[in-house]
């Protein structure tokens, strides 16, 4: 039987067509994080992105490739949903700081409008620096290489944390003022110099001139009180004077 040869430029082009199939391109449509940068270590950080993929063959994006997303953020949990014609193709949950998206739910014909959202729930790390990834996106080929020109990065500043705060400032406590005792006269101390609580003088200035000097002191037993000794009528006549002298003197 004769041997049947083929052309060495068509099997050329057949292997060219099966290994290098049309890549497909994934666009932003929007982009959302809250809250805004910059962003603050141990508080929490909601992503939302979303991508439309335009289709550079006969397909929406290659059967054998896959979409490999990473993010800085801890304890991050994912929600991927892929959209095919306004209907919910494919919804994918993962956990951690990586998430695959298969190639087949992403590959319909190009006659479709596919889009691609990916909601990220995580922690910006204590330790974090200057920046955090939020959402880095590539495409993996068939031999798990990264597709050249693939790469999508979304990255958030975050605050400035160097600058320690200003220490606590002492509490100052203040106290009412002292009430000042009366100012007496040396007439009024010198009869009212008593340290019995009878004495019928403890506090000559809440009380008028004529009851300073006139009222009578009731007897207690014990010591004899100067202001117990004197007649009403010579305490009298003994304040007026030492009253008038002060006055003198002031002068």
């Amino acid at each position: 039987m004769p041997r049947r040869i083929y052309p060495p430029l068509i099997v050329l082009t057949t292997l060219t067509l099966i290994a290098s199939p049309a890549a497909a391109s994934l666009y932003l449509t929007s982009e959302s994080f809250t809250p805004n940068a910059p962003l603050l270590p141990g508080t929490g950080q909601h992503s939302f992105v979303t991508f439309s993929l335009l289709p550079a063959g006969s397909t929406t994006f290659i059967w054998g490739h896959e979409l490999q997303m990473q993010t800085d953020l801890t304890n991050a949990q994912w929600n991927i949903q892929v959209i095919d014609n306004g209907l919910n193709a494919a919804q994918q949950p993962a956990t951690g700081t990586a998430a695959f998206v298969n190639g087949m739910i992403l590959s319909s014909p190009n006659s479709h409008d596919v889009s691609l959202s990916v909601m990220i729930d995580g922690t910006v790390p204590p330790s974090a620096g200057t920046q955090v990834t939020v959402l880095k996106v590539e495409e993996i080929d068939n031999s798990g290489h990264i597709v050249p020109g693939s790469i999508m990065t979304f990255v958030e500043p975050v605050a400035d944390q160097t600058s320690s705060p200003a220490p606590p400032q002492p509490l100052t406590l203040t106290h009412p003022p002292v009430p000042s005792s009366p100012t007496l006269t040396n007439a009024e101390r010198w009869f009212c110099s008593c340290p019995r609580p009878s004495c019928a003088h403890p506090d000559p200035r809440s009380r008028p001139v004529a009851e300073r000097v006139t009222r009578k002191t009731i007897a207690m037993p014990g010591p004899t009180c100067l202001c117990d000794n004197l007649h009403p009528f010579l305490r009298s006549i003994i304040f007026v004077c030492l009253s008038v002298l002060e006055e003198v003197s002031r002068s």
